[in-house]
């Protein structure tokens, strides 16, 4: 996703302006007026508009065209790796351990002392 520039969220404010209640709206043609005079207001107009939960989506999918939004504005990511860890299997005799790299693969015999591999339990890293 690319930055966009001020200018193109000058004219993403222009065309929501219709759309704004009143107040919202003098406050943003306020800062354009600024803007058309010179002065950055590109920020302090996303700061506006993101107070607008309605206003903020139409921004998004005006200066993002095209961008599906991958996941809900309540979704909350957390920390490591989404998906769950390959099947790993351990040596009973010497702790080799062996990581399943696909469904289906033939878990092999421990290559230090030929002893069949066991299943390692989940959480016991």
């Amino acid at each position: 996703m690319s930055v966009p520039t001020a200018e193109q969220v000058y004219q993403a404010v222009r065309e929501l302006l219709p759309e704004m209640p009143d107040e919202l709206q003098r406050q943003a043609k306020e800062l354009l007026r600024r803007a058309d005079g010179g002065e950055k207001t590109d920020n302090a107009l996303l700061d506006l508009i993101a107070e607008h939960e309605p206003l903020k989506e139409k921004l998004r999918r005006r200066l993002f065209p095209g961008e599906e939004e991958t996941r809900g504005s309540d979704a909350v990511m957390l920390p490591g790796d989404p998906q769950p860890g390959a099947p790993l299997f351990v040596c009973p005799r010497c702790g080799w351990i062996f990581e399943l790299p696909k469904k289906g693969y033939p878990v092999p015999d421990c290559p230090n002392d030929g002893s069949k591999l066991q299943p390692k339990p989940q959480g016991n890293e």
